[in-house]
């Protein structure tokens, strides 16, 4: 072996290294926030009209789940357009996401997941809004991807703010389409604010909207499982 070789497998062997421990200390870091602020609380009201909301989250992302009044004005940036998948007075709950625009609009399987687009989406990669509309506000408790919260009717209107605020808005202050990005018929993606990278992922967005609603969860919440 050349003495070229033999450096650059020093080097190359340094870098896994360091990189490995970079993967470690963040896991590490994420159990600890999880350890510190976990309420395990399935509640955050106890006055007031309470309203149910819900998580569906898998091994990797959690997507907040609403009932919603679909002909509310508060909608109308986003339900107030011919091209959205279902006709807005049919829709019962929403599905809601934020993410990587690199993950969300070209892996449409989790086993199409490669370092190329891990490292694209980590980079300061743009953001989208997935929203999947229901016509049933019917909820299936005994899937174990679901799970249910309370919140009041401030925290409700607290939590629809801030989803409004995560979707960027054009000069009619309307959410903006991605056409044909679905996933499926009831789906659409839209442009949303803020930038995705190891300290804010689709994870860390769903836990900041259960705390906007007033429930209590990690402070940090990179993974699905710190969610449940």
């Amino acid at each position: 072996m050349t003495i070229l070789a033999k450096k650059f497998l020093k080097l190359f062997f340094r870098l896994s290294s360091v990189l490995l421990l970079a993967v470690l200390f963040y896991i590490l870091i994420a159990l600890a926030f999880f350890g510190a602020s976990r309420l395990n609380s399935k509640t955050g009201v106890t006055t007031g009209q309470i309203i149910p909301i819900y998580l569906f989250a898998d091994k990797f992302h959690a997507d907040v789940v609403i009932p919603i009044n679909p002909m509310d004005s508060v909608w109308d940036y986003l339900l107030e357009r011919e091209d959205f998948p279902v006709p807005r007075g049919q829709i019962k709950m929403l599905s809601i996401g934020w993410g990587s625009r690199e993950f969300y609009l070209n892996m449409r399987e989790w086993n199409q997941l490669s370092l190329d687009l891990s490292l694209k989406a980590m980079a300061f990669d743009y953001t989208v809004m997935h929203i999947s509309a229901y016509r049933s506000d019917a909820v299936d408790l005994d899937h174990p991807q679901v799970s249910r919260r309370y919140i009041n009717q401030s925290g409700y209107q607290q939590l629809l703010q801030f989803i409004r605020q995560s979707h960027k808005l054009d000069y009619n202050q309307r959410a903006i389409h991605i056409p044909n990005m679905g996933y499926g018929k009831n789906d659409a993606f839209f442009e949303a604010d803020g930038r995705y990278h190891p300290l804010r992922t689709c994870n860390q967005w769903t836990g900041e909207a259960l705390r906007q609603a007033g429930i209590m969860a990690p402070l940090w919440t990179p993974f699905s499982y710190s969610l449940k």
